[in-house]
C-alpha cells in the first residue's frame, strides 16, 4: 500500500527529473485503507503544478454505473515545451 509521506516525495523527483515534451503519469487507488487521503494529497501536488509550465490531465469513469469515489483514476502532466 502506499502513503503520502512516500508518495508525494516521489512525485517531487520524478517532476525534476522530466523534460520537455515529457508526462508523468498516476494511477490513483483510493479504495485502499487510507487511499482516500493519499488521493486527495496527490490531487492536490497536481493541482499546485505551475501553470505555466504544465498542463494537468484527469480521466476516470462518467458512467454512475461503473464510477464510485472508490474507482481507479489517471492524472497526467504534460511538462511544455
Amino acid at each position: 500500500i502506499t502513503r503520502p509521506d512516500s508518495t508525494l516525495p516521489a512525485l517531487d523527483r520524478a517532476i525534476a527529473l522530466l523534460g520537455e515534451g515529457g508526462f508523468l503519469t498516476v494511477v490513483v487507488y483510493p479504495s485502499h485503507e487510507g487511499g482516500s487521503e493519499e488521493a486527495d494529497e496527490v490531487n492536490c501536488w497536481f493541482r499546485h503544478l505551475p501553470r505555466d509550465r504544465f498542463r494537468v490531465v484527469h480521466h476516470g469513469h462518467l458512467d454512475a454505473t461503473t464510477f464510485s469515489k472508490e474507482s481507479p483514476y489517471l492524472l497526467a502532466a504534460w511538462r511544455g515545451k
